[in-house]
């Protein structure tokens, strides 16, 4: 299941952005590979994640995608994997509503909850080119 975030293609594949500079951004990578990324400006690892830093130049088609769906009623964004089968959602709206959906945060930063991916519904992605 796609997660909300900017993607990017680069050496006919597609990757997530990780973080990003002015003329550079990082993709999330399983495993740092010299030969799949000769521009590679460095590599790293964050919190167990391994990363590649690529100059923008060599980067293709930059999007921002958000991804939409309907858990229990109320319209969230999923935001991020846990496991293979639970996601992070968003959820910005009513704050009783986010505390029946047993929702962490509050009515100025949004709430979020762990939920199981097969209890989404109506999911769609919008996609803004960068």
């Amino acid at each position: 299941m796609r997660t909300s975030g900017i993607y990017f293609d680069y050496g006919g594949h597609e990757f997530k952005q990780f973080f990003a500079g002015d003329n550079w951004v990082c993709a999330a990578i399983s495993r740092p590979d010299e030969s799949r990324f000769p521009d590679a400006l460095e590599f790293g690892e964050t919190r167990g994640q391994h990363w590649v830093k690529l100059p923008k130049a060599t980067i293709e088609d930059r999007r921002k995608m958000t991804v939409h769906a309907t858990w229990r009623g109320a319209a969230v964004t999923v935001d991020a994997h846990v496991t293979e089968s639970e996601v992070v959602l968003g959820y910005v709206g009513p704050p009783q509503r986010a505390t029946d959906l047993g929702m962490d945060g509050d009515q100025y930063m949004g709430w979020t909850v762990i939920a199981p991916a097969d209890e989404l519904e109506n999911l769609s992605i919008d996609i803004r080119r960068l």
